[in-house]
């Protein structure tokens, strides 16, 4: 369920690992270097990395549809006696979607959107996710999404494509001891969390800066590089503060 920005999330903490299948090369998925189409799905070499584990794969595809593709494009695969749907949503890899090598800000944003998705908890929580595209247009967001997601999470970022890894870093909301959250991989109790292989990377304040609107993140570095992000907030309904 998803409206613009509005997405479940539910990526347990396993599926930012290093055998995802986004990387280029040998015993991956093909798909970085092919396209996330259904032309690049009929390859022996996704059909390959897909049977490795097949609830694996479709929850990484999931999710990978979702961050790539635009909201009314998805994508079919059978496999095995079943048929596989995975469905668009924030079109963050346009180029991507039309076949062919993902290119490099494309790479950064489909990892930050999919890191962005990991819940320590395998739960399904409804979060927005805000940023900016390859182009640097903003992701839409409805005056109801900001109106009912305020609580600021944090802001995700990385490259799982060449190898870079995937960062969080925090906003001050997520460091309040009395907020806790079913998501875990930011933050709980004011206590940064532990999703390996995502990194902690600290406040996003120091991280990050702003685009355009002078709010969301266009940007954040980590060991003199920069990537491209995505901020997560949640609904106030999903956030508890104790006494």
């Amino acid at each position: 369920m998803f409206t613009n920005g509005v997405f479940t999330n539910g990526v347990f903490t396993n599926g930012a690992r290093l055998n995802n299948g986004l990387a280029f090369g040998a015993g991956t998925s093909g798909l970085a270097a092919s396209g996330l189409t259904g032309s690049a799905l009929a390859q022996p070499a996704f059909a390959a990395w897909f049977d490795r584990d097949a609830g694996y794969s479709s929850m990484v595809m999931k999710y990978l549809a979702q961050c790539a593709l635009p909201a009314g494009q998805e994508l079919s695969y059978a496999r095995g006696g079943e048929t596989y749907t995975w469905r668009g949503g924030l079109g963050l890899a346009p180029q991507w979607a039309k076949g062919g090598t993902i290119p490099a800000a494309e790479q950064e944003l489909v990892s930050a959107c999919f890191a962005a998705h990991t819940n320590a908890f395998g739960k399904h929580v409804q979060i927005s996710v805000r940023g900016y595209g390859p182009s640097g247009e903003a992701i839409p967001v409805t005056a109801e999404e900001v109106a009912g997601w305020r609580f600021s999470e944090a802001t995700y970022f990385g490259n799982m494509f060449d190898g870079s890894g995937v960062y969080v870093a925090l906003s001050t909301d997520s460091l309040d001891p009395r907020v806790s959250t079913p998501r875990g991989c930011a933050a709980e109790r004011g206590i940064p969390g532990s999703c390996g292989p995502m990194v902690q990377a600290g406040l996003a304040a120091d991280r990050c800066r702003a685009g355009a609107d002078g709010v969301t993140h266009a940007s954040c570095s980590v060991n003199g590089r920069s990537f491209r992000p995505v901020q997560v907030f949640l609904n106030a309904a999903d956030v508890s503060i104790s006494e």
